[in-house]
């Protein structure tokens, strides 16, 4: 992948806390916790960068085995579209990111349980004098008392 690619934000929400990232497909309602050097990986992507770069980073500080995990990390981001190419944007150089010193190889938690919770939208069933959420109203019966 020697093209730039971004993190698709139209269906990808994320948060890295800690070194963690935590990010909700919202297409699949998937809740994925990426660890070790994912979150890394994940903050370069963002903004957007080359993976082919990404890989010769991670094998200059660390190794061939390692660059090999990290492509393999990559092309599953890639084969599950949360990141999409983008020819437009100026990409991130890998050799600016924070590194941790030790290389651990990235982890993808993915939980699929939670899709029908992530998958409702209760945005927009928010009744505004109420907020969400709200008791259900007793049936009215018509008739004035």
């Amino acid at each position: 992948m020697s093209e730039p690619y971004r993190v698709d934000a139209r269906r990808c929400l994320h948060e890295t806390l800690d070194g963690d990232t935590i990010v909700i497909d919202s297409a699949r309602g998937w809740l994925l916790v990426f660890d070790g050097i994912a979150s890394t990986i994940w903050q370069l992507m963002v903004p957007g960068s080359v993976p082919d770069s990404i890989r010769e980073e991670v094998r200059n500080r660390y190794g061939a085995k390692e660059a090999d995990e990290v492509g393999a990390f990559l092309d599953e981001l890639e084969s599950a579209g949360l990141v999409v190419t983008d020819g437009e944007i100026d990409p991130v150089d890998p050799a600016t990111a924070d590194w941790p010193s030790v290389y651990v190889a990235p982890t993808v938690n993915r939980f699929d349980d939670v899709a029908d919770i992530l998958m409702m939208d209760p945005i927009h069933e928010v009744e505004i004098d109420e907020g969400w959420p709200n008791a259900p109203r007793p049936p009215t019966s018509g008739h004035d008392g």
